[in-house]
């Protein structure tokens, strides 16, 4: 899996949670009371759970993909040799 495509996935996932969940919560904090009805409020807590779980399972993926990459560098499990071979 390219690191490009979860740089990706994490971007959008921030963006669509930034754009869609933060307007709503703003508002109702300044105006002191929910402003889209109990839909809405369904719809913000579906949103926002499934953006921040994807988000959170992106930067996940991210992290394994890094670990495997270093220890596949490294040569962790080849006898010690380290990722290079003497002749």
């Amino acid at each position: 899996m390219r690191i490009n495509v979860l740089a990706l996935n994490l971007a959008c996932c921030d963006l669509l949670r930034s754009t869609v969940s933060a307007p709503l919560l703003l508002l109702s904090v300044v105006s002191r009371r929910w402003p889209s009805g109990l839909l809405g409020c369904r719809w913000y807590l579906a949103l926002s759970i499934l953006f921040g779980t994807a988000s959170l399972n992106t930067v996940t993926a991210i992290a394994i993909n890094r670990q495997v990459g270093s220890i596949s560098c490294i040569g962790v499990g080849d006898g010690g040799q380290g990722g290079a071979r003497v002749p």
